[in-house]
C-alpha cells in the first residue's frame, strides 16, 4: 500500500487531490495540509511514501519546503501538482519523482501511482542488498577539499579534482563556502548571484543549481551537502575541508600579542599569498578579498614586530620585503625595515628602502613621515 501525504494551501484542490487518489487502488492518504510550514511533524509520524505538492502558496514555496524535507527525510518521494509550468525543470533537477499541471487528471495521476508503486519495490529491494553490503565492507563518505585562495578549484577526496557543469554551480558553491560557518540566506543568495533577474525566475535558477550540485555529488556517495534551515542555506561541515574556513578559524585563535611566532607564521602558509578566489570575476567577493589582505598583511607586521622584538632582524627584514610586495604604499612596513637595516649595519639598504619609499609616496603626493626621516637623520646623510 502507498502512503501519500497532501499539501495544497487551497481547500478544494486537496479535496479533489483525495477523492482522485482514493478512487485508485493501492493508494492510502495518510494526512494533507494547507500550511506546509506545519506539516514536517505530520509526516515524521506518518512517514508517507509520497508526499503531492503544490508550489506556488502564500507561506512557504513548494520547492523551499522540499529542501526542509531533504534534511529531514531524503527517502520521501515528492509530485509536484501545480498549475505553474514554469518550475518544471527546477522540480525534476531537484529529484522529484514526478510533475503534474492542474487541472488535474484521473489518468494522469494513475499513472503517477504506477510509477510510485515501482519505485517502491525498487527501493525496498535495494535496501536489502545495501543492508547485506553495509555486513560485508563500511561505506566511508569522502571529504571535500575546497581550495579558495588562489583558482578556485574543489577536490573529491579519493576521485581527484572535480569537473563543474556549469560556471553559476561553481559560483554558488563558491558563495556557500565562504558563508559555511553561519549559512546564508536564499535572498542575500539571489542578490548576489542572480540580481539582475525578476525574483521568481531568479529562484527557480537557485533550486536548479543546488538540484544539480546535489544530484552530481551524489554520485560519490555524498547525500546531504547543502542544507536548508529557516531560509537558510548551508554546506554540510561534516563534508567539507576549506582553506578559507581553516584561515578565519585559525585568526580567531591567534592572539597578536603573543611571545612566539609559530602560530603567525602557520596561519600565513594558508594563504600563501594567493588572493582569494583569484581569476574568478564573483564582485561579491570583493569585500571579503579586501578584508583577508588587510588581516594578512597586519599578521605580517606583527610578525616581523615579534622577530624585532627578539633581535631577529634578518627574519623581520625579509617578512617586511614581503610585506611591502604585497603592499607597497604600507609605510610603517618601510619604516621597521630601516629600523632592522639599522641594526643590522646595512647602512645601503636603509638608504635605498627609504628612496623606494619616497618614490612610491610621490605616486600620491605625499612625503615620508617625520618619524620615518629620523631613521634616516641616523645615517647623517643629507639628501
Amino acid at each position: 500500500m502507498i502512503k501519500a501525504f497532501l499539501i495544497d494551501d487551497e481547500e478544494h484542490a486537496l479535496s479533489l487531490l483525495e477523492l482522485f487518489l482514493n478512487d485508485i487502488s493501492g493508494v492510502e492518504v495518510v494526512g494533507k495540509m494547507t500550511n506546509p510550514a506545519q506539516a514536517l511533524e505530520m509526516i515524521k509520524q506518518n512517514q508517507p511514501h509520497v508526499i503531492f505538492l503544490d508550489i506556488e502558496m502564500p507561506l512557504m514555496n513548494g520547492i523551499e519546503f522540499a529542501e526542509l524535507l531533504h534534511n529531514e527525510q531524503t527517502n520521501i518521494e515528492i509530485v509536484f501538482a501545480t498549475a505553474y509550468d514554469q518550475y518544471a525543470i527546477s522540480a525534476f533537477e531537484y529529484g522529484a519523482m514526478d510533475y503534474i499541471l492542474k487541472p488535474l487528471e484521473k489518468g494522469r495521476l494513475q499513472k503517477t501511482v504506477e510509477r510510485m508503486k515501482k519505485k517502491v519495490v525498487d527501493t525496498n529491494k535495494c535496501a536489502i542488498e545495501k543492508t547485506a553490503a553495509s555486513r560485508l565492507e563500511e561505506v566511508v563518505t569522502p571529504k571535500i577539499h575546497v581550495q579558495t585562495f588562489g583558482e578556485f578549484e574543489v577536490f573529491i577526496e579519493g576521485y581527484g579534482k572535480y569537473k563543474w557543469r556549469t560556471a553559476k554551480e561553481k559560483e554558488l558553491f563558491a558563495f556557500l563556502t565562504l558563508h559555511a560557518q553561519h549559512g546564508v540566506h536564499r535572498d542575500v543568495i539571489i542578490e548576489a548571484l542572480w540580481g539582475d533577474e525578476h525574483f521568481t525566475k531568479a529562484k527557480v535558477y537557485l533550486h536548479t543549481c543546488i538540484s544539480y550540485i546535489r544530484k552530481n555529488l551524489k554520485q560519490f556517495g555524498i547525500t546531504d551537502i547543502i542544507l536548508f534551515k529557516e531560509q537558510k542555506y548551508y554546506i554540510n561541515a561534516n563534508y567539507l575541508q576549506s582553506d578559507y574556513l581553516d584561515f578565519v578559524k585559525a585568526i580567531d585563535l591567534v592572539d597578536a600579542s603573543t611571545e612566539t611566532t609559530q602560530e603567525i607564521e602557520k596561519l600565513l602558509t594558508i594563504s600563501n599569498d594567493k588572493i582569494l578566489l583569484d581569476g574568478n570575476d564573483y564582485f561579491w567577493a570583493e569585500k571579503e578579498r579586501e578584508s583577508l589582505n588587510k588581516k594578512s598583511l597586519e599578521l605580517r607586521l606583527a610578525l616581523a614586530k615579534m622577530y624585532k622584538k627578539n633581535e631577529q632582524y634578518q627574519q623581520a627584514a625579509e617578512v617586511l620585503n614581503e610585506l611591502i610586495h604585497l603592499n607597497s604604499y604600507n609605510e610603517e612596513g618601510y619604516r621597521l625595515l630601516m629600523t632592522c637595516y639599522l641594526k643590522m649595519g646595512n647602512h645601503d639598504k636603509v638608504l635605498s628602502v627609504y628612496k623606494k619609499l619616497v618614490k612610491k609616496l610621490d605616486e600620491l603626493e605625499i612625503s615620508p613621515s617625520e618619524l620615518t626621516k629620523q631613521i634616516l637623520n641616523q645615517l647623517n646623510i643629507n639628501l
